[in-house]
């Protein structure tokens, strides 16, 4: 598992902190080394949410917010008071897929922009911290309604204990993180070719799962949970077709 620890952080990867005195707010805006190059990083330690390409343009968000269909399962979380994505525990609003294109292409890597709030933040105490918030990504990418451990593509460790105590109601991070995009297997093609009942060119439309939680052996995109929040999104991924290696 690929941890950040706070320091290490700092030494590594380019950090901005911001504190908004009118809602007593403190943001950082941390990122992955592997999106150096991908995006103006300069835009988005400054604002946290704008993204940009490295060489100018911009981005595609082409999703669709969930949750999933009845058919995948669910993650039952006991307390939803703490550490949450996005704004709310109970919006889907927590995580941005930033495109190159319309769709999802094989080998190229797809960013992943994640906000986890910590609220009552001037309430909370160091030691609560000792564990990592764990953020993982997973995507069903044989279309079998399971989200199965072959299929996490994201497993970021984020510790945030130097941050407290504070005297902020809360402290948001954004974090900008990427994983390369497969490229589906002429046998994976053929199989969902006769699932189907088409050929050609494809676009799959594919349920991923995101979550946070506290760093946990068991977490899993299923189950019980404590703490954290689960959201679910549609992503659209160009398939290729094995026999021209067109997409």
């Amino acid at each position: 598992m690929l941890r950040f620890r706070w320091r290490a952080t700092l030494l590594a990867v380019a950090l901005t902190l911001s504190v908004s005195t009118a809602h007593a707010t403190k943001y950082l805006y941390l990122y992955d080394p592997s999106v150096v190059g991908e995006v103006d990083l300069n835009t988005y330690t400054t604002t946290g949410t704008v993204l940009k390409p490295a060489g100018g343009g911009t981005f595609n968000h082409n999703i669709t917010v969930g949750p999933a269909p009845a058919a995948y399962p669910a993650i039952n979380i006991s307390a939803r008071s703490f550490e949450f994505l996005g704004t709310s525990s109970t919006q889907i609003d927590g995580v941005v897929f930033v495109n190159h294109a319309n769709y999802y292409v094989p080998n190229r890597l797809a960013l992943v922009l994640w906000t986890i709030r910590i609220p009552s933040a001037a309430q909370r105490a160091k030691a609560e911290f000792n564990k990592d918030l764990t953020l993982s990504l997973w995507v069903d990418w044989n279309q079998d309604n399971l989200w199965k451990p072959s299929e996490r593509m994201l497993v970021k460790s984020l510790t945030f204990a130097d941050q407290f105590p504070t005297t902020e109601s809360e402290v948001v991070i954004e974090y900008l993180a990427s994983f390369r995009v497969p490229d589906i297997t002429s046998q994976e093609f053929l199989n969902m070719q006769a699932k189907f009942g088409s050929s050609g060119k494809e676009i799959r439309y594919l349920w991923v799962r995101t979550l946070v939680a506290y760093d946990d052996a068991d977490v899993s995109p299923d189950g019980d949970q404590l703490f954290g929040e689960y959201e679910d999104y549609r992503i659209g991924y160009s398939v290729k077709d094995p026999a021209t290696g067109a997409q």
